[in-house]
C-alpha cells in the first residue's frame, strides 16, 4: 500500500493488482464453467451468424435438418435423402389412358385374347406412358442456420 502525507494528512492509496488479477481470474474461471454447462459437449449450437460460442472444438453440420430423437431415430443417427426419384410402390395409384387402332370397317366388340392380339377386330395399341422418373426435392420449408456439434 502506497501512502503520501499532504498537508498533515496521511493519504493511503491500496494495491488493487492483486485483487484485480484474482478477480480477473476467478471470472474467466467462471465464464468457462457457465460456458461448459450452457454447451455441453455433444450439444448443437445454430445461429445465423458464421461463427461458433468461442470455446471449446466444434464440428460444423451442414447440408441436414435436425430431427428429434426417438426409438426410430436415436441420438447422433442420419439419414434421408434431398431428392428421391419415386419406385413404383411409392407411386400413388393411378390410371393411364389407352389407344386402341382398329383393323377394317365394323367390329361389334373388342376382343384382348391372344388371338384378338392379330386377328381380331385391333391391329394393336398401347397404354399411354406418364412421367419420366426424374429425381424430385424432397426438402419441407426451411431456413438455412450454420450449425456447430461440440465435441471437446
Amino acid at each position: 500500500m502506497a501512502s503520501t502525507t499532504t498537508g498533515g494528512i496521511k493519504l493511503s492509496k491500496p494495491d488493487v493488482t492483486d485483487q484485480v488479477t484474482d478477480t480477473i481470474k476467478r471470472l474467466g474461471d467462471n465464464f468457462e464453467a457457465i460456458s461448459a454447462a450452457l454447451y455441453p459437449i455433444g450439444c448443437i449450437y445454430m445461429s445465423t451468424v458464421n461463427k461458433t460460442p468461442g470455446f471449446g472444438t466444434w464440428e460444423p453440420i451442414q447440408g441436414r435438418f435436425i430431427l428429434g430423437a426417438s426409438s426410430a431415430y436415436p441420438a447422433g443417427s442420419t439419414g434421408g435423402e434431398a431428392s428421391h426419384a419415386l419406385t413404383v410402390s411409392e407411386m400413388p395409384r393411378h390410371n393411364h389412358s389407352v389407344l386402341l387402332k382398329g383393323q377394317g370397317s365394323g367390329g361389334a366388340g373388342i376382343d384382348f385374347s391372344a388371338s384378338g392380339a392379330s386377328g381380331g377386330p385391333f391391329g394393336g395399341g398401347y397404354i399411354g406412358e406418364t412421367g419420366s422418373g426424374a429425381a424430385h426435392n424432397n426438402m419441407p420449408p426451411y431456413v438455412a442456420a450454420y450449425m456447430w456439434k461440440r465435441t471437446a
